[in-house]
């Protein structure tokens, strides 16, 4: 089953209704001495687009903002 589906047979579950999702993006957390530190967005899953199905993976040095421009890019103006 593609990511795709399994994405969709979970909204359907839970009952979730609007546009289906471009991207799947995973944050990263870690550690901290008051709690867990959000760390941005590390690995991203393009769901729709010319790119369908590409994995990406954050640079080492790539800011948060930078790597989800290059998500949005990946998807080919597919919202």
């Amino acid at each position: 089953m593609s990511l795709t589906r399994r994405v969709k047979r979970l909204e359907d579950r839970l009952g979730i209704s609007g546009p289906e999702m471009s991207i799947l993006r995973i944050n990263l957390m870690d550690v901290g001495p008051d709690g867990p530190i959000d760390l941005g967005p590390h690995i991203a899953y393009i769901l729709r687009g010319p790119n369908a199905g590409t994995e990406i993976h954050r640079e080492d040095g790539e800011t948060a903002e930078a790597f989800d421009a290059r998500c949005d890019d990946l998807i080919g103006g597919v919202t």
